[in-house]
């Protein structure tokens, strides 16, 4: 979160040069979040059998594998057998697997419920409050609110506090976006 924050807002002057370039991070951000959805869900096992999760584990005493890559693998799978439309709102991994636990991914649990449809109008919403950014880019708000916007679209990647969960926490995320 604050890495992408970060980046964004010292970025900020080099990515609101043009509109295709500004239209292109938000891409960059959605490219991001699918690339570790499907890198933690299909490519994390290989990483484990090969060893190299043994390697970085001993070199930096941590975890390439968080555990959630177990739990979306087979979630995804079930967005694969209703892929339009989902399971409806009120799916959760507890309908479908042995435990209580959320998806901790927005996107992930975005599909399950409403499917390939559900996502893509969720992901039109969040791309058309990041070019309502474009008109005030030059101001300092539209700057901080586009580092947050950035931030918070990662992050969703480990929780589903924007619309679910945790939503004391998505209300301070939708002012920051805001």
């Amino acid at each position: 979160l604050l890495i992408t924050a970060a980046g964004t807002y010292l970025g900020w002057p080099a990515i609101t040069q043009s509109r295709l370039l500004f239209r292109l991070t938000f891409f960059s951000f959605c490219l991001a979040a699918g690339l570790l959805i499907y890198s933690q869900a299909f490519l994390i096992e290989d990483l484990t059998n090969a060893g190299i999760s043994d390697v970085v584990l001993q070199h930096t005493n941590k975890r390439l594998d968080s555990g959630r890559g177990k739990l979306w693998r087979p979630l995804l799978e079930l967005v694969w057998q209703r892929p339009y439309l989902g399971y409806g709102s009120g799916a959760g991994t507890q309908h479908f697997l042995s435990n209580e636990h959320s998806a901790h991914n927005l996107y992930v649990q975005t599909m399950l419920q409403s499917g390939i449809i559900g996502i893509s109008l969720f992901g039109a919403f969040l791309y058309q409050l990041w070019m309502m950014l474009w008109p005030a880019r030059s101001y300092f708000l539209a700057r901080l609110s586009g580092a947050a916007f950035a931030g918070i679209i990662i992050q969703q990647n480990f929780e589903i506090c924007l619309t679910q969960n945790n939503l004391s926490i998505g209300l301070v995320y939708w002012f920051l976006i805001s």
